[in-house]
């Protein structure tokens, strides 16, 4: 089945539904990036998440989520555009067994850490806008509500749907419901007032558009929705030789040259693709020549 999200507008156009399946797009995600065990949950809820944030805006716009925690995973940094396209990665403790979590629960798998939101208006004169919350319950989409609550003060619920049987990931879900201008102040209300396992629980049928809104019209009350958009969910990546030469510019020619090392060539993986860059040992010190000159 083709990963893709649905887009649902209430029939006055004033509530938004978002319903992600990316179980697919993550199975060959997670292939290119070689994750086993409880990490494929970790970047499949990273990855859901920010495809549910880059769903609401416009195609002049980007998104960048940066996630840390101290629990199972550490790192996840995700980048995501308004037509579906998505790429990430996720780096996890050494010792992912030493941690429990899910006690009372409380202390879910990120830990505490940090969530950051750039989003990016791709043309002149506009800048970026970052909204930074905590991560305090250790759950992922509990720290994308407070950010929505805190950062974009809008009305709304996200909750994921991410099951993993311990060795591999069996669907990676995800749903959105969200005020949007000229919502009545009864709309907004009735949105707050959804608990998160209801929002998870919709999740769960982001497989099945049909059962999805039929259940949906029915938690918010009897309103009615019609469709709007299906967009295909698909991976990318914008790496080249010229991207990772200007990043070891960037690193600095100490660093550099001390990964270079006597080697002939030195080799950069892109974090997001896994594709594999050798640059000549001649290559790299003329990049840091071409550096004094300019």
């Amino acid at each position: 089945m083709k990963s893709q999200w649905h887009k649902w507008l209430s029939e006055p156009g004033n509530i938004r539904l978002v319903a992600v399946d990316a179980t697919s797009l993550m199975h060959q995600l997670i292939l290119q990036q070689s994750l086993l065990g409880q990490a494929q949950k970790g970047y499949a809820e990273a990855i859901v998440g920010s495809l549910l944030i880059a769903s609401t805006h416009k195609s002049s716009e980007s998104i960048n989520i940066n996630a840390k925690g101290s629990g199972i995973f550490k790192q996840a940094i995700v980048d995501a555009s308004p037509e579906g396209r998505v790429r990430g990665f996720l780096i996890e403790e050494t010792n992912p067994e030493m941690h429990t979590y899910g006690i009372d629960g409380k202390n879910g798998p990120w830990g505490s850490g940090i969530l950051s939101v750039l989003h990016t208006k791709n043309f002149e004169g506009k800048q970026p806008y970052r909204g930074i919350v905590p991560i305090a319950s250790g759950y992922f989409d509990e720290a994308l509500n407070d950010y929505y609550r805190d950062s974009e003060q809008l009305a709304s619920i996200v909750g994921l749907f991410v099951e993993h049987d311990g060795h591999q990931l069996k669907c990676a879900r995800g749903a959105l419901i969200q005020a949007l201008g000229g919502a009545t102040l009864e709309e907004q209300k009735d949105i707050r007032e959804l608990s998160i396992s209801q929002i998870r629980a919709l999740a769960k049928l982001a497989d099945h558009p049909q059962l999805f809104i039929k259940e949906a019209e029915q938690t918010l009350n009897g309103r009615l929705f019609k469709p709007v958009e299906v967009q295909t969910l698909s991976a990318f990546c914008n790496c080249s030789q010229e991207r990772i030469e200007r990043a070891l510019v960037l690193t600095g020619e100490e660093d550099t040259m001390h990964a270079l090392g006597e080697d002939p060539h030195l080799e950069v993986v892109c974090d997001f693709c896994r594709r594999h860059y050798k640059i000549s040992a001649e290559k790299v010190r003329s990049l840091f020549k071409q550096k004094l000159t300019h």
